[in-house]
């Protein structure tokens, strides 16, 4: 089984809210910011 790395994980979340949009989603900004600044603080930790 391939480690996926936490960064790349949160990523491919990110992207599918993209996609799905509100579909998925009942409050789309939040879960937007929400994501992308866990990614970003995932990314520094990984450094």
């Amino acid at each position: 089984m391939k480690n996926v790395p936490p960064a790349q994980k949160l990523r491919e979340e990110l992207e599918e809210l993209l996609s799905l949009g509100s579909r998925k989603q009942e409050n789309l900004p939040e879960a937007l910011i929400g994501k992308s600044v866990r990614m970003v603080i995932q990314k520094v930790l990984e450094q």
